[in-house]
């Protein structure tokens, strides 16, 4: 690689998403000691790499190359635990499209309930049969908050953890809207917030619960609140295609 990663590739690496043979040339690129896109990376690594305009002596070299053989085994051990959490999220994706609903899930399983994968199946299958069984979605919802709740701490930090907590909260809160629970749906954005001023700042994320608020306030009619959370949705996607990137 005799150009920089991409933004893109930069933002896989440091979420352990990438495939091998881009981690590969991305990893030959930083051990290249590019000072760039180390510093880039250094607010999710604790400071990868030499600070800008260092010179290296060879001990700081020697604890450089120690440094970064560190990190990319920790680096391996994390992309097998988001391929073991996809291979969560698939089965249990299979098991909720075989009928029968959270009880059956539960009755059925032989995998822990637990993880991100399990989380994001939870919320996959609560938005596909939001028309059909709203009982269904508010159970595999709340659900969706338990699992959120107990992620492990290991592989999510307090920030990434209140993500999902606010996604889940927003998620029940739009459920309990279908089922005209609309004081517990209340109370529900209103933690689904709570959390996500606790977060990571991710635009999407803020995009999609002021999305779902807006349609729970559209539901009592509350139309100058509603056009204002609209308007909210508005402004952070147009702000996400030009922020929230690790080369911003």
């Amino acid at each position: 690689m005799s150009e920089h990663p991409t933004p893109s590739d930069l933002e896989a690496f440091a979420k352990g998403s990438l495939p091998p043979g881009s981690l590969k040339a991305v990893a030959r690129h930083l051990l290249r000691r590019c000072r760039s896109c180390s510093a880039l990376l250094a607010p999710f690594f604790g400071g990868l790499g030499p600070a800008p305009g260092a010179e290296l002596t060879p001990e700081s070299s020697r604890a450089y190359d120690e440094a970064l053989d560190r990190f990319f085994s920790a680096l391996r051990f994390r992309q097998r635990y988001h391929r073991s959490e996809d291979i969560r999220q698939r089965r249990v994706a299979s098991l909720l499209e075989a009928g029968g609903g959270l009880q059956a899930l539960i009755d059925r399983s032989e995998i822990s309930l637990q993880g991100v994968g399990v989380l994001r199946a939870l919320l996959d299958r609560s938005w596909d049969v939001r028309h059909e069984s709203p009982k269904e979605m508010v159970e595999l919802a709340r659900f969706a908050v338990r699992v959120a709740a107990n992620l492990d701490p290991r592989w999510h930090d307090e920030r990434d953890t209140a993500d999902w907590q606010a996604r889940s909260w927003a998620e029940l809160g739009n459920a309990l809207r279908t089922r005209e629970d609309y004081d517990e749906a209340e109370r529900a954005f209103g933690t689904a917030f709570g959390f996500l001023l606790q977060g990571s700042g991710d635009l999407r994320l803020k995009a999609r619960l002021y999305d779902l608020h807006a349609s729970y306030l559209g539901t009592l009619r509350r139309f100058d609140l509603t056009f204002t959370a609209l308007d909210i949705v508005h402004s952070t996607y147009l702000e996400s295609l030009t922020g929230n990137s690790l080369c911003t």
